[in-house]
């Protein structure tokens, strides 16, 4: 899980160097 620098947080994997989003959570 990884988390910005708001309170906002999203779930996400990295792909082939890139990271692809898997969830969105506010």
């Amino acid at each position: 899980m990884f988390r910005s620098n708001s309170n906002d947080v999203f779930l996400g994997e990295y792909i082939d160097g890139q990271l692809r989003l898997t969830g969105y959570s506010k």
